[in-house]
């Protein structure tokens, strides 16, 4: 006499996605990402796999936890996958907002079960700055119709790309230049890694050598992320009064 008793297979699965990383801070940091695998169900699983979006090409490793060595995630298993992402500038810059994050989501799937997801978000610090320094090759100011030169050197102090950079000074007789090499890909915008020379120049007046003293301007830098910043410089005055 036989007898029969339904067997209930009910496969189950579930992933967990973690980090070490708290905060994401510059291009080109590495983020570690953690996956943990368990078998929720009451059947062994086949055919195991694990996929993130995020996951640089080649870096996805594991499992490990496969205690018997027979490639099914048993019962009592918990299987662990890594892989490294590096944050790109694209990310970064794309980061605005009150609460900015680094979003992705892993996917865990077997043979015997539909996928399951995980989402795991890391705070971005979205951090621009801008920063100029002006300089002049005239060390002395002598006679009025005399030119002077001026340079401004502005740099990416943050790290987020840059748009709309300009430069305005008032001694400026004309709108200063960006000149040639500065930026680097053309494309019209401040990498972090760039740095832009602009030029102009001031025809010194009469009203300021009678003024003697120093000559003084301010220039100021701004783009589209970032409030202004400024820069002085004093070029002293040389008068010489004489009477013939």
């Amino acid at each position: 006499d036989d007898h029969t008793i339904p067997i209930q297979q009910d496969p189950g699965l579930n992933v967990e996605k973690s980090s070490t990383t708290q905060l994401i801070t510059h291009a080109g940091q590495p983020v570690v990402y953690t996956f943990d695998v368990t078998n929720t169900g009451n059947i062994s699983l086949t055919g195991v796999t694990v996929s993130d979006p995020k996951c640089d090409a080649g870096s996805l490793t594991g499992p490990t936890g496969d205690t018997n060595n027979d490639g099914k995630l048993g019962l009592l298993e918990t299987w662990t996958f890594t892989c490294t992402h590096t944050v790109t500038q694209a990310e970064l810059d794309a980061a605005t907002g009150p609460n900015p994050q680094l979003h992705n989501v892993v996917t865990a799937d077997s043979n015997e079960t539909g996928p399951d997801t995980d989402p795991l978000d890391i705070p971005i610090q979205y951090n621009p700055g801008l920063n100029v320094v002006k300089s002049s090759t005239t060390a002395l100011i002598t006679a009025a119709g005399q030119q002077v030169d001026y340079q401004f050197t502005v740099t990416n102090s943050g790290n987020v790309t840059l748009t709309n950079v300009t430069v305005s000074d008032a001694k400026c007789d004309a709108t200063p230049v960006l000149q040639p090499g500065g930026d680097a890909n053309n494309d019209g915008k401040m990498q972090v890694t760039e740095t832009w020379v602009f030029t102009c120049t001031h025809t010194v007046t009469q009203a300021e050598m009678n003024a003697g003293g120093m000559l003084h301007n301010v220039a100021t830098a701004d783009s589209t992320e970032t409030p202004p910043d400024t820069d002085d410089l004093d070029i002293p005055i040389e008068q010489r009064p004489a009477l013939t």
